[in-house]
């Protein structure tokens, strides 16, 4: 019997019927997960340590050396053409996405897919974007890159239909000068969507005098539709491995309207568009705003102990027939506490963000209050929760799956108030999930998370930035 006469044949097959369970389970996942006892040293012996392609070990057989063919040959080797394309592509998009505005991250590309989008001994670079939320595609496009030594420059399209659809144009240049790292960035951005839904005003909106519900409409929110125009200017520098600081101004100019269609929900039918602020009227703003970032992890991979503190303050002004004057705070700490392991984290987290109206005889428009991008129970188009002072309270568990994949159950929670003392009011929403994050050696780059709440189930797939960077210029 030849297994009798080979025992490590017969443990070889076993693991490679292992090995082919796993990957015909994780084939559409962007990763190749390595079901193997040993790990490559490098990053890039990672990358190309596929466990369909690698090359077969030699072993001799009553002393003829000849191949040693493993179990299930040809189905693996149909599934790897099967599975090839869009393993690839997602992989590309995940990483090559990581070129982030997060400035302490180094910019990685994994060797095996430099050749397919890096192009001019890896300058330029191309890859697609799809964004989804909740299973329905938001948006179709593409993503140029150059970049040469210091400088970086890019381009990005994206298109769902006629009133949806964005174009993205940035600069970057990192320098060294007294002792100290420094970045500029310049980007514009022009952008339409028309389905945003406002959900009212205050901890109750419902029952808020302050959100000018129609007295004949049963919904319980509205949709709009805005055109945004972003032009944006960032200076930070690097004074210590932990430490950064940032000034940033923005010029914006927004049109808000009714979305194209007659829904039963369109804007002017559920909100009283003559006394509601901000309502279908054309805005023009100078954004100015100073921060800093404290991160004291020893690597910017989410699985790491240590602590992260970012903070900022800044001051809009309204030009020509817009009259607002704004002042902006807020506050973003997060924990990050081993539990039996240093890899199993327990993060609380905390952020806080606020607007006080400057100008008495103007009222805040209703797109000008602070936004939830961190609550996970709804899409970031939605204005679940709107007031001059939000607070979002979480509660995480992180652990690690696989190489670069991530696991993680949270708890969100989500309070707003017209004032401090006040948050503990009304219908607070909730959420809580599951979700897997993908992440380099350095950073996040895409996360995919399952949550149910006070809002029903939802799902989202974010790719690009880390979830834990926060975009106040995108001030949605």
């Amino acid at each position: 019997c030849f297994c009798c006469e080979n025992p490590r044949m017969t443990l070889i097959s076993y693991f490679n019927f292992r090995r082919f369970i796993l990957i015909a389970i994780l084939g559409f996942l962007p990763i190749s997960v390595i079901a193997q006892s040993p790990q490559p040293d490098s990053i890039a012996a990672r990358s190309a340590a596929d466990s369909l392609t690698q090359s077969l070990n030699y072993k001799e057989i009553r002393g003829i050396e000849r191949a040693a063919t493993p179990a299930f040959y040809t189905p693996r080797k149909v599934l790897h053409a099967i599975f090839w394309l869009p393993r690839f592509t997602i992989d590309a998009m995940l990483r090559s996405t990581a070129f982030s505005a997060v400035f302490i991250d180094e910019k990685r590309i994994f060797k095996k897919f430099e050749d397919f989008f890096y192009l001019y001994e890896d300058k330029l670079a191309w890859f697609p974007v799809l964004n989804i939320v909740s299973g329905s595609p938001r948006g179709l496009g593409v993503n140029l890159t150059y970049h040469s030594h210091y400088f970086t420059s890019q381009a990005k399209g994206v298109y769902n239909n006629n009133d949806i659809w964005g174009l993205k144009g940035a600069l970057s240049y990192i320098f060294f000068r007294h002792n100290y790292f420094w970045q500029f960035d310049v980007e514009t951005r022009l952008e339409t969507d028309d389905n945003f839904r406002f959900y009212g005003i205050g901890p109750d909106p419902q029952n808020d005098p302050r959100s000018y519900f129609l007295p004949d409409t049963d919904a319980e929110r509205g949709i709009y539709a805005q055109r945004r125009l972003h032009l944006h200017a960032n200076i930070g520098v690097r004074t210590s491995s932990n430490l950064e600081y940032f000034y940033s101004i923005f010029y914006q100019k927004r049109t808000v309207r009714n979305p194209a269609g007659t829904a039963a929900d369109n804007f002017s039918k559920v909100f009283d568009t003559d006394s509601l602020p901000g309502s279908f009227f054309k805005s023009k703003k100078i954004y100015n705003e100073l921060s800093f970032r404290f991160d004291n992890r020893e690597s910017l991979k989410i699985i790491e102990p240590g602590a992260r503190i970012e903070g900022y303050g800044g001051l809009a002004f309204g030009l020509k027939n817009d009259k607002d004057r704004l002042f902006r705070a807020g506050l973003d700490a997060m924990v990050f506490l081993p539990v039996f392991r240093q890899n199993r984290l327990l993060v609380p987290r905390i952020v806080f963000d606020m607007v006080e109206n400057l100008n008495d005889r103007n009222d805040i428009a209703f797109v000008e209050y602070p936004r939830h991008q961190e609550f996970r129970g709804t899409s970031s188009k939605s204005l679940l929760r709107s007031d001059k002072y939000k607070m979002t309270a979480s509660l995480e568990y992180q652990w690690p799956l696989a190489y670069y994949l991530n696991g993680h159950l949270f708890y969100d929670y989500l309070t707003v108030a017209p004032k401090p003392g006040e948050f503990f009011t009304g219908k607070p929403p909730w959420a809580a999930g599951f979700g897997i994050d993908f992440h380099t050696a350095y950073s996040e780059v895409a996360r995919l998370f399952f949550s149910y709440g006070s809002e029903g189930l939802f799902f989202k797939l974010d790719v690009g930035l880390s979830s834990l960077n926060k975009d106040r210029s995108d001030w949605k």
